[in-house]
């Protein structure tokens, strides 16, 4: 499997990405600019609000990846989504991505429901 996927769903203005694995800078930077790539097109389509990250397979991260991974979310403006939710594997996983980067407009969950839950919570 890859150590990353996208899937854009326009219709409910969301990007859903899939990391797995354990990365080397090398990697990092393929995913970085497939990233802005994805949310450039998104942009041309109307936009992207929201993100769901799927983490359930990203193992721990080394310092150095973890924090171009909060750089990279921090880069992202004019692009960016309003709202980002991360959907970790573990425990150590959640922990590490929460210190890396949750805000009032960035949190991470234990499961897909929650996250999804929070994404929308708007739109009821």
């Amino acid at each position: 499997m890859p150590p990353f996927e996208f899937k854009a769903d326009t219709g409910r203005s969301l990007l859903s990405v899939t990391v797995r694995g354990y990365w080397d800078m090398a990697t990092f930077t393929a995913y970085a600019d497939s990233f802005r790539m994805e949310l450039r097109q998104m942009k041309a389509r109307g936009g992207c609000r929201r993100c769901l990250m799927d983490a359930t397979e990203f193992a721990v991260q080394s310092a150095e990846v973890t924090r171009a991974l909060q750089a990279l979310a921090d880069s992202f403006a004019p692009d960016c989504p309003a709202l980002m939710a991360g959907v970790s594997g573990s425990k150590l996983s959640e922990l590490q991505a929460r210190h890396a980067g949750e805000s009032g407009t960035r949190r991470v969950f234990a499961t897909r429901e929650a996250a999804e839950a929070w994404l929308f919570a708007e739109q009821k």
